[in-house]
């Protein structure tokens, strides 16, 4: 059974974690396409490694750090944006029942005609939906 004001109560709880999620994964987004101008440094590294290394590492460095598309992909889907979005995802989950707990509301909650599995439901949709938009935000900054 939907139910909205469940819903955008929810939301009005977890309002701050999508202004600082937001806001954090644009800025690591952000460093991420600045950190591609350092990126030429560490070509000379490679004069380090023996040859059988620098063979093996070359060849995987100069494919994600030819150019700032492939830099940008290699940097932000399988790293940073999997790794914030999975830290916001534990954020929101363990604040969505923990308020409720601390602020003594989840008694009063429980005692609503609404059953547990609504009442998770819409905690689950909330959260999904503010990790959603945060991930689509950040990309997009990550993008302009």
């Amino acid at each position: 059974m939907f139910n909205l004001s469940l819903l955008l109560k929810e939301f009005r709880e977890q309002r701050w974690l999508l202004w600082t999620g937001t806001i954090l994964i644009s800025l690591v987004g952000i460093f991420a396409s600045l950190t591609w101008l350092w990126t030429d440094d560490l070509f000379g590294m490679l004069d380090n490694f023996g040859p059988e290394l620098r063979n093996l590492f070359e060849g995987e460095m100069r494919f994600s750090m030819g150019s700032l598309t492939n830099y940008l992909w290699t940097q932000w889907h399988p790293k940073n944006l999997l790794q914030m979005g999975t830290l916001l995802a534990i954020f929101i989950g363990s604040q969505s029942v923990a308020s409720e707990v601390n602020r003594g509301s989840m008694e009063f909650l429980i005692s609503r005609p609404l059953s547990r599995g609504t009442i998770l439901g819409h905690k689950i949709l909330a959260g999904s939906i503010i990790i959603s938009s945060v991930v689509w935000i950040s990309t997009l900054v990550l993008l302009t």
